[in-house]
């Protein structure tokens, strides 16, 4: 793909809206788990519900890590927009398929070199 490709400019929308939707996510959640929710350990809640809260924002901390993660491939992959190797696998150097960039517009490698990653 070349910088002047419409398709493109289209991938830039793609992600710039997903880095967007991750952003304002991120500020829910951290929001969230620090406090800005309203509770209010002054109140001495019973176990349950402190057990509750508590998971809660276990999990919370849990999803701030992925959508960080997240974040940081769509800031890279805008990147890669701009400079002109968005679409190459970082490993073999070949094109990524358009279909697998449809799915995951942020993806590094192609199919055959991401099952070599992959380690069960």
């Amino acid at each position: 793909m070349t910088p002047t490709d419409p398709d493109l400019d289209q991938v830039r929308q793609k992600l710039t809206a997903e880095r967007n939707s991750l952003r304002h996510r991120l500020g829910m959640v951290v929001e969230h788990v620090t406090g800005g929710d309203g509770f209010d350990a002054q109140l001495n809640p019973d176990r349950s519900d402190l057990a509750d809260e508590y998971a809660e924002r276990e999990r919370d901390v849990a999803l701030l890590a992925i959508e960080q993660e997240q974040l940081e491939q769509v800031e890279a992959a805008l990147a890669r927009v701009e400079d002109g190797t968005y679409g190459i696998c970082l490993d073999c150097g070949e094109p990524i398929p358009s279909e697998r960039l449809e799915i995951l517009p942020y993806a590094t490698t192609c199919v055959r070199c991401q099952s070599r990653r992959k380690t069960w």
